[in-house]
């Protein structure tokens, strides 16, 4: 009832939807009505792939004879199952789409040894992740990473006051060893506040200013690649708001979604 009422309006409006972009895009390229001329097909963030993009990209590498696919991907990184993406597209690159030679990019540039390890452990405690070794250009830091009990007697803490709190402390602390780190008269360090929910947002949509801190925030997802030399993550606890959240995806989302390894 729900895909009728939906096709019904795209055809009333004359739109197409993305999966349907796609679709058309596959079905053009298995009945000849368009002829690749490629050879080489690039797939970045392929970790993200779904299997109507997956099966686009074996139409066109089937089109052509001695084409191949050159695929570019984490599986540790892979967040958009909500989204449609399939991680065992990825991770059986192989039965998909044959033979292949795999390279390893094991070298970040992105946070120091203890970071690396720390969330490399963490991955890695899901059996059905690719094992790798991760290799930092910046040596271990110590305490890098930091646990911050909040209390409150009457319930749920209040994470939006500890967070302000605690960029006030930081704030006075970078302020305090100034001339070992700016370089610049008006040099800020970044921060990034991170949260698992829009709604969670501590700032209601405005961050606010110190001195020695530029201070922004997102939820986890949009936050993906980023970087910053400080980073808060608010409510690393189990409940229905934070990490790991409790709620589960409503049934009827499990039926168009892949199914979780």
């Amino acid at each position: 009832m729900i895909t009728k009422g939906y096709s019904q309006k795209l055809e009333e409006s004359r739109r197409i939807d993305f999966d349907s972009m796609i679709a058309d895009a596959v079905r053009l390229v298995e009945t000849g009505q368009y002829q690749s001329p490629y050879s080489l097909i690039l797939v970045d963030e392929f970790q993200d792939i779904s299997e109507p993009r997956a099966n686009l990209i074996k139409a066109l590498k089937q089109q052509k004879a001695f084409s191949k696919v050159f695929a570019v991907g984490d599986d540790w990184q892979s967040i958009y199952r909500f989204a449609g993406s399939d991680i065992t597209i990825f991770t059986q690159f192989e039965a998909k789409f044959g033979a292949s030679w795999q390279g390893r990019l094991e070298q970040t540039y992105r946070c120091n040894q203890l970071i690396a390890e720390t969330a490399a452990t963490f991955v890695q405690r899901n059996p059905e992740q690719i094992t790798k070794s991760v290799r930092s250009t910046r040596p271990a830091i110590p305490r890098s990473i930091r646990v911050i009990p909040i209390d409150d007697e009457r319930g749920r803490p209040e994470f939006a006051q500890a967070c302000h709190r605690l960029l006030e402390r930081l704030d006075i602390a970078l302020g305090s060893i100034a001339g070992q780190w700016r370089s610049e008269p008006d040099a800020k360090l970044k921060v990034l506040v991170l949260w698992r929910y829009n709604l969670l947002d501590p700032f209601g949509g405005i961050p606010p200013s110190f001195a020695n801190i530029e201070v922004s925030g997102q939820s986890f997802h949009r936050a993906k690649g980023l970087e910053a030399d400080y980073t808060v993550l608010l409510d690393v606890s189990e409940g229905d708001y934070g990490v790991p959240s409790r709620i589960e995806d409503d049934e009827l989302l499990n039926l168009v979604i892949p199914q979780p390894e």
